[in-house]
């Protein structure tokens, strides 16, 4: 049973389409002896027929009323009502003549209608409850029709039968080429509309003296708001790159609940650059808290920091860039999902000399700097604890350990290190943040003999 009937088969006959074409072929008759239930129904439906329009407007009054998101957007409702009233004419030419399925084809204007709405990113459960809504309203009509016009069950019994099993299968044959048409027009909306952008964002990107009145609307999007600069990137280019893309930075805007939709621009075919419009009154200023910390498959997120304006658009922008520098430098096992910014600033700003920054973390790490297993756990280990404020109790706590065993393993990291915490504590947390978010990049490998 499709979605369709599910929704509607409480409203049908107690017979099912079989058992009204076995009364049919048993050569019941009543006193239309010269009648077949499908000579009866063309008959019934010949009669609505000149009335399709006032069958439309009962139908647009129930969508108006109980699908209000069809009609929010005025400048739709001529291409609705054309293509509701279409559809209606479709479903009873349908049981008229008794069309084979794959004859019946949804009307250009309910296409179009489809794809209209695809552009302006209504979702498809408004359009599929509106060919629901349509088929209830017709059936229920036809049906109505069937018992006034005749009160012989042999005959209104099949021709019932007949009008439910045709309606619900033109119905949903014409409902799936809309949803049809309605993803292939969201796919390539999507596309266009992110690739145009990417190609007017770098006005202003590249210099201060754009005209912001003017590249708001080019854009459609408030650059004098305060907004969140966002990179996102899958390792593997595939045709669905871009659109999977695109639905991990709508999410992580739903997240954000910033006033109003964010800017994409695509940079590449597994490259995606965003800006994600931030709430003022956030207690805080990280965005990892807000987004969460996971992105989900084989794609990641670099965050900047939250600000305002025009120039604040460049800055965070470039913030983002920094930080999907660090976390791409890494192996695709090591990278954190969702990086910010501002938890890896001082990272970013050094991950320019790469060797100079191995260099400088051998120097200050000593024997923890090696790539295995068991100095990954130490400095884990270390880095918690020093970010905590050196307290024990609070990293056996981050890391459900016994506070006796974090003691132990900051006694091993020390011991590693070769010098007391206190030599060079700041650079020591600096180079074990340098080593969480680029790992194996920074690190000296294991020596084999």
């Amino acid at each position: 049973m499709t979605l369709i009937e599910r929704r509607i088969a409480p409203i049908g006959t107690q017979l099912s389409p079989a058992q009204g074409q076995r009364l049919t072929s048993s050569g019941a008759r009543s006193t239309h002896a010269n009648q077949s239930a499908q000579e009866f129904l063309a008959a019934v439906v010949s009669v609505l027929s000149p009335r399709t329009a006032q069958l439309t407007d009962a139908l647009l009054r129930r969508i108006r009323v109980e699908i209000p998101e069809l009609c929010e957007d005025g400048s739709l409702g001529a291409l609705l009502k054309a293509g509701t009233e279409h559809l209606v004419v479709a479903a009873l030419h349908a049981v008229q003549f008794d069309l084979e399925l794959n004859r019946v084809e949804a009307p250009p204007a309910a296409l179009q209608y489809a794809r209209r709405l695809a552009q302006r990113g209504i979702g498809t459960v408004p359009l599929l409850r509106s060919h629901q809504l349509g088929l209830s309203v017709v059936l229920q009509r036809v049906l109505s029709e069937i018992n006034r016009a005749s009160t012989d069950p042999e005959l209104t019994g099949p021709a019932s039968a007949r009008v439910t099993a045709s309606l619900f299968a033109s119905t949903d044959r014409m409902s799936g080429q809309a949803v049809a048409a309605y993803e292939e027009e969201r796919e390539r909306w999507l596309r266009n509309r992110v690739l145009l952008r990417s190609e007017q964002v770098l006005p202003v990107l590249s210099r201060g003296d754009v005209d912001v009145r003017a590249m708001e609307q080019a854009l459609n999007y408030r650059l004098g708001q305060r907004h969140v600069g966002v990179v996102a990137w899958c390792d593997e280019t595939t045709s669905d790159g871009p659109r999977r893309l695109e639905r991990l930075v709508m999410e992580l805007s739903e997240r954000v609940r910033g006033a109003g939709p964010p800017l994409l621009a695509l940079h590449d075919e597994s490259t995606m650059w965003a800006w994600l419009p931030s709430p003022d009154g956030s207690d805080s200023d990280d965005p990892v808290e807000w987004a969460g910390a996971d992105a989900g498959g084989d794609m990641w997120v670099a965050m900047g920091t939250p600000a305002r304006g025009a120039e604040g658009f460049r800055l965070t922008h470039r913030q983002a860039l920094s930080a999907y520098t660090v976390v791409s430098t890494a192996s695709a096992e090591e990278r954190c999902r969702i990086t910010a910014f501002s938890r890896i600033a001082p990272i970013a700003l050094m991950a320019s000399d790469m060797e100079g920054l191995r260099a400088w973390v051998s120097t200050t790490l000593g024997g923890l700097a090696i790539d295995n297993a068991s100095c990954r756990r130490l400095r884990t280990t270390l880095l918690v604890f020093l970010s905590s404020g050196g307290s024990f109790t609070s990293t056996a706590a981050q890391l459900r350990l016994h506070k006796n065993s974090v003691v132990y393993r900051v006694r091993q990291a020390t011991e590693a290190r070769g010098r007391p915490l206190a030599d060079g504590r700041l650079d020591a947390e600096l180079a074990l943040l340098a080593c969480h978010f680029l790992g194996s990049a920074v690190l000296r490998p294991v020596v084999t003999t």
